[in-house]
């Protein structure tokens, strides 16, 4: 039971009549022993021939004749398409096609005299015309790709020359085809076609196959009316410099605009690969080729001269239009447009294979519109207009809409009113709607420095820390660690100038057709690279003048369009954000944005969307081979829009002078979780708290994302600065001993009540002066290369962890803090201490940052002495360890 249908294609009537154990069975089975395994059943078929012809394929020349054969009387029905062709019907069983130059396909339709129920059908295709149509494929005369499936070696020949189709032993991708043509080399290594009616380079062709194989390089090339100038236009076609790494991939190239100026026409095309004719594995394999030339779109003027002129063919998903809205904006003074001079007005012009001029008419309308859709909505000149929606409309295909857009991209949002004294500002326009979800995320990646990230075998060190008030990513590259899976290969383990670190988000990848724009906020310090032939110097044999400072190093990002880390690197070279890029020591944080959405910005043979998906990044922060640190402050991808995010300064009143704007951001898309730009403004004397949704919101307001539906504006909220310092210390210094054995050098500071409120955290910061150096003393002063810090630290106040410890509270309320340096051993009691206080602040989603007051620099026997020389109670209280000390240092000390 349950057989499927009769099939009727290709002139014949497949009638099912029984099932069968194999495919290719003739004899039905009317029974099927069980054999303790599962059955799998195929349909077997009657097959009757009823329509037949020599070839389905004729050549286009202009009366080339091809006979049709009926077995029995039918009644004969014919669609000879964009063909032109004419035919006869000679009798009820023989029909004549007669070719008229042009391509195209002809479906004929044979209704039984006998069995009016069944209808059989036949499509011949016309093929080898050298004259084409927009909208049409020049190989074919249809819209449908030229394919090499049941294509006679002769018929083959009708549209390209010298190559002869070959089974498809890769079936894949995007296709699966039984038959291709393969490109193996030689004097002409290409799939040329054969000559059509010259197409001016003004005119764009739109050129799409399928591809696969293993070569060296892929070209399309454009043959002008000089057959010589043909290489002129190498390099300029899809895929160029890649191989399709084992799938087959679909090939995209649109106009022609690298043959303009250098051929007076295009008469062919040629399809190319670099590959080696002496290795069978290495071939370029072709199928389903489709040329297409653009439409012309002719704008009138109203005094009857050209206006402007257009070509349009596909939509923005690459689809071939069916039909198109006129630009207004073409011709001064027009609302709209005809057909034909002085006819009625169209609001979309269906596209039909010819070429369109179009005539200027004025009205008092708006028109919108909505993908293919239009309405015109009259405009009262006695009253005010107001924008509807696209539902208001009774506009289909506009589902998600937020704005209408102009010409010019300004944008209407439902419900703005255009004053009656402005009317004629809209009066004529054509508006677009806008449609993006904007239920989905803004973000397609987004990595804020705040998790460990793979690839450390090539650095020194990194840690996640916080700096300048942002949470970061820091990477220490000195003297690597790395060593070569080979140990043959390690003859430069020492110095890496190549510090590569996967960054990736778990379970995280995006498309990278809707999320086109990189960010990376970062900064760089202590570049240094070693002169040429020092690579291999030990550190130890290292001179000054072999080391090279630079305020400028190169950056690259990679990304990859695989789940597997390496994946960045192929297919056949890296892929680039960008290209090779500039990082800048200038003890600032930089921001570097790349719109990856133009293939340009990226590296040419691996395009942003050579994948469905991209999953993660690569990041070689600072090319330079001796040392280097790199703070990661972010990598984000943000969708692309029509939208823009200010970032309003906000300044107050009393402040006429900004230090530093941020730039607005620019052509973004909607979406949820909307991260605001790490760039900050600055203004001297305040603190910049982070960015709220209203000018007069405060540090509680603040926000570090945003759900973005629209355009938008964020403003900088401030507090004045005062409390933005760690406590100052006093520059003095004393010795603590007692029965309990704290004996050490102590340092004092103290913090007012008020200030006191804004911390999250305070103490003290200690190092030994003769390591220091001339460096800060800053919680990221570490052993060169290695994340070991060179100091001590003591908390006496975190908020958090209610830790409080106070050596007094002074009448007027401030507290006194201090910290004891112990168990300082002899042979250091001449060496200084740097104390240092700092203090650490935090807001809800504004910055947090750590602030470091003034030093003390003193050694444990420099304060003896001046204990010692002053007397006095602090003398007589701490006289044993005092004289203890000092016993142990020579006078000078």
């Amino acid at each position: 039971d349950n057989l499927p249908g009769t099939v009727i294609s290709d002139g014949k009537v497949m009638t099912p009549i029984g099932w069968s154990t194999t495919s290719d069975s003739e004899e039905t089975m009317s029974e099927v022993p069980l054999e303790n395994k599962d059955i799998v059943l195929y349909p077997v078929y009657k097959t009757t021939t009823y329509l037949s012809s020599p070839s389905n394929y004729m050549k286009a020349d202009e009366g080339t004749e091809i006979t049709l054969t009926a077995t029995e009387a039918v009644t004969w029905d014919v669609n000879v398409g964009y063909s032109n062709a004419t035919y006869t019907k000679d009798s009820s069983t023989s029909l004549t096609i007669t070719a008229a130059g042009y391509n195209g396909a002809v479906e004929v339709s044979a209704t039984l005299a006998s069995n009016p129920e069944i209808t059989v059908r036949k499509t011949i295709n016309i093929i080898g015309s050298k004259k084409n149509a927009p909208g049409l494929n020049l190989l074919t005369g249809t819209e449908d790709a030229f394919t090499f499936e049941n294509l006679s070696a002769q018929a083959h020949r009708y549209v390209f020359d010298g190559f002869e189709p070959s089974s498809n032993l890769n079936k894949s991708g995007t296709n699966f085809s039984d038959s291709v043509v393969k490109i193996i080399g030689g004097l002409y290594p290409g799939l040329w076609t054969n000559p059509f009616d010259p197409i001016s380079t003004e005119r764009p062709l739109a050129i799409w196959y399928d591809y696969y194989g293993t070569f060296n390089n892929h070209w399309i090339m454009l043959n002008g009316s000089e057959a010589e100038d043909i290489f002129k236009n190498m390099g300029g076609g899809a895929g160029a410099g890649y191989t399709s790494s084992g799938v087959w991939k679909k090939a995209f190239y649109a106009g022609t605009s690298e043959a303009k100026n250098q051929y007076e026409n295009v008469t062919s095309l040629c399809i190319e690969a670099g590959v080696d004719p002496n290795n069978p594995q290495h071939a370029l394999y072709v199928d389903n080729i489709v040329v297409m030339p653009y439409y012309k779109v002719t704008y009138m003027g109203f005094d009857g001269s050209v206006a402007a002129t257009d070509y349009i063919l596909l939509n923005e998903a690459g689809e071939i239009m069916t039909s198109f809205i006129p630009d207004t904006s073409k011709v001064d003074g027009a609302t709209g447009f005809s057909l034909t001079k002085d006819g009625e007005r169209v609001l979309t012009v269906s596209l039909e294979k010819e070429d369109i001029t179009l005539y200027p008419v004025t009205s008092d309308e708006v028109v919108f519109v909505s993908s293919s859709d239009a309405k015109a909505k009259a405009v009262d000149r006695e009253s005010n207009f107001v924008i509807p929606t696209a539902k208001e409309l009774g506009l289909g295909n506009a589902e998600n809409f937020i704005v209408w857009l102009d010409t010019n991209d300004k944008k209407y949002y439902p419900g703005d009113v255009i004053p009656m004294a402005e009317l004629d500002s809209i009066i004529g326009k054509t508006l677009e709607a806008y449609c993006q979800d904007a239920s989905v995320p803004a973000m397609g990646f987004a990595f804020e420095g705040t998790s460990k990230q793979t690839g450390e075998q090539k650095l020194s060190y990194s840690e996640l820390i916080e700096d300048d008030g942002r949470s970061v990513l820091h990477l220490n590259q000195y003297q690597s660690t790395y060593e070569a899976a080979n140990p043959a290969e390690n003859k430069d383990p020492k110095w890496m100038s190549d510090m590569r670190i996967h960054i990736k988000n778990a379970n995280t990848k995006f498309d990278p057709k809707e999320y086109n724009i990189v960010q990376y906020m970062y900064k760089v310090d202590n570049m240094v690279s070693l002169s040429s032939g020092k690579w291999s110097t030990a550190l130890e044999d290292i001179k000054p003048e072999d080391l090279i400072e630079h305020t400028q190093a190169e950056l690259i990002i990679y990304y990859y369009t695989g789940e597997a880390g390496d994946a960045y690197y192929n297919p056949g070279g890296e892929h680039r954000v960008g290209g090779i890029l500039k990082v800048y020591d200038n003890g600032k944080y930089n921001m570097i944005e790349v719109d990856m959405s133009d293939p340009k910005k990226g590296n040419s043979i691996a395009p942003w969307t050579y994948g469905e998906f991209i999953y993660g990044f690569a990041v070689d922060p600072n090319r330079v081979n001796y040392s280097g640190d790199t703070y990661i402050d972010y990598l984000r991808v943000y969708r692309d829009g029509i939208f823009t995010v200010t970032y309003d300064t906000n300044a107050p009143d009393e402040y006429s002078i900004v230090d530093k704007n941020v730039a607005p951001d620019t052509g973004r898309g909607v979406g949820t979780g909307y991260l605001l730009k790490g760039e900050r403004p600055e203004i001297e004397g305040y603190i910049f708290r982070g960015w709220a949704l209203t000018p007069d919101a405060t540090a509680a307001d603040v926000v570090d994302s945003v759900d973005l539906t629209r355009d938008l504006t964020v403003y900088a909220v401030w507090e004045e600065a005062g409390y933005d310092k760690a406590p100052n210390m006093e520059n003095t210094a004393s010795i603590r001993s007692g029965e309990d054995g704290v004996n050490g050098i102590r340092f004092q500071s103290r913090i007012d009540p008020n200030t006191k409120a804004f911390m999250d955290e305070y103490g003290f910061i200690v190092a030994r002066k003769d390591v220091l150096g001339d460096k800060e003393l800053t919680f990221q002063f570490k052993k060169d290369g290695e994340n070991k810090p060179l100091y001590v630290t003591g908390v006496a106040y975190n908020k958090d962890k209610g830790i409080d410890i106070q050596y007094s509270v002074e009448p007027d309320g401030d507290t006194v803090f201090t910290a004891v340096c112990v168990g300082i051993p002899e042979k250091h009691y001449s060496t200084e201490i740097v104390a240092r206080a700092y203090a650490k602040y935090s807001n809800n989603n504004g910055p947090s940052f750590t602030v470091y007051g003034s030093t003390v620099t003193r050694s444990i026997a420099q304060v003896a002495r001046d204990i010692q020389i002053a007397g006095g109670e602090d003398y007589i209280n701490n006289k044993d360890y005092i004289d203890s000390i000092l016993e142990k240092v020579s006078p000078q000390g």
